[in-house]
């Protein structure tokens, strides 16, 4: 069954859009038409995957996402964008009838759109769906801060204040309103919401509502870095080491795995980032591999460990295939990813604050000599593989049955 065309609205970031772009594949393949907004960079891949690529009408905010407190602000740029953008996206709406709208979870015009339009709302959520019981057993002291947050004397911007201006002008104009408070805007859920992960890796999976569905991460391979030779890895204990698109830069890290793992009996393979000059590191040990970049999906069938910071990408994709972690996260994000990684026997979790390169090898060391690490990978991996893009098509053209002609 088809249901027709589609917008989709994402952002500017990798760990947004690679995600999707599995799902929309196999959506295009059933016929469906989606209209895929996002950044000009994402123009090539989300072509390859057979939908349109549309650009926005208006470029994101040109201000760097620093001031304190930082999610307010971002909240406030993209509710502002959002008012810029809606009234082209209303008007080109209105001539193409989309029969629903597909929107990240940090885009509020999505749902915007979606309500005046009258269609069905379906969020796309890369994360762990961040709900007010999901904060309240993991992170209290977070759901403490944003539940009394307090606006301080303070020479900058008021963010709070400027969110609250463009939801009254788009309350003024539209009728429809923005979430508040402004944080709300930065994890927005819809008539239905995909969660790209499965229901063993989520912190409070069993306080969701039928409304999230969990779709797993629609694993596919990605074309942006040549194929790496994967022969010289064959039958050896390789640990694969990398930090993502976005913290990659932490040289002492890096050196901390090369001190940890150097003149040892592993291959090392350390996916460093581009913008990471390899030839700063001097005397590299030979049974060490410095790459900008590598295709990950080639890398983890040979991989007996993963030293990662916790991204849902690599995460998932590293247990897809199978592999235990040593997970040392980055960010509040991670750490959930982290400890669950933890509580399912998966890996290790390591914070970066109390990290030595003797905890660093002895982690490794575990993972490897204790049998169960690896089960429980397999067990997860086997979950992941079951939650594959078709299924998850399933559950999108399912739900949009379920959720008919929304009355808002």
């Amino acid at each position: 069954m088809t249901m027709g065309r589609a917008y989709f609205f994402n952002g500017t970031g990798f760990g947004h859009i690679n995600p999707t772009l599995g799902l929309v594949a196999q959506m295009v393949s059933r016929g469906e038409e989606i209209i895929y907004y996002a950044a000009e960079e994402f123009r090539p891949v989300i072509e390859q995957m057979g939908a349109t690529y549309r650009p926005y009408p208006a470029p994101p905010p040109d201000e760097e996402i620093v001031g304190a407190p930082v999610m307010e602000h971002l909240a406030a740029c993209q509710l502002r964008w959002g008012a810029l953008m809606l009234p082209d996206l209303i008007k080109q709406a209105r001539a193409e009838k989309p029969a629903y709208i597909l929107f990240d979870c940090q885009c509020p015009w999505g749902p915007q759109l979606a309500r005046l339009l009258n269609v069905p709302a379906i969020s796309s959520y890369p994360g762990f769906a961040m709900t007010i019981p999901m904060l309240f057993l993991t992170r209290p002291d977070f759901l403490v801060s944003l539940l009394f947050r307090r606006r301080g004397k303070s020479s900058g911007p008021d963010y709070t204040a400027q969110y609250r201006q463009s939801a009254e002008a788009i309350q003024k104009r539209y009728g429809v309103n923005s979430p508040w408070p402004p944080v709300r805007a930065l994890s927005l859920f819809g008539d239905c919401t995909l969660l790209f992960t499965i229901r063993e890796m989520h912190p409070a999976a069993f306080t969701l509502n039928r409304s999230f569905k969990f779709i797993g991460p629609c694993v596919r391979q990605r074309d942006d870095a040549p194929a790496f030779s994967i022969g010289h890895l064959k039958n050896k204990p390789v640990l694969f080491i990398s930090l993502g698109t976005e913290f990659n830069q932490n040289l002492d890290f890096w050196r901390m795995c090369i001190d940890a793992f150097g003149d040892t009996h592993y291959t090392v393979l350390m996916a460093v980032g581009p913008s990471v000059d390899i030839h700063a590191f001097e005397d590299v040990p030979a049974n060490i591999m410095l790459e900008s970049y590598v295709r990950q999906l080639d890398v983890f069938p040979h991989t007996a460990v993963h030293i990662t910071h916790g991204g849902m990408g690599s995460t998932q994709e590293a247990l897809y295939h199978n592999v235990p972690l040593v997970v040392v996260p980055q960010m509040i994000a991670q750490e959930l990813v982290a400890r669950q990684v933890a509580r399912n026997g998966a890996g290790i979790h390591l914070k970066p604050e109390t990290l030595t390169v003797e905890r660093l090898r002895a982690s490794v060391e575990r993972v490897l000599s204790t049998a169960s690490y690896r089960q429980n990978a397999e067990r997860l991996g086997r979950a992941f593989r079951q939650a594959d893009a078709s299924a998850a098509a399933d559950i999108v053209q399912r739900s949009l049955r379920e959720i008919g002609q929304p009355n808002r």
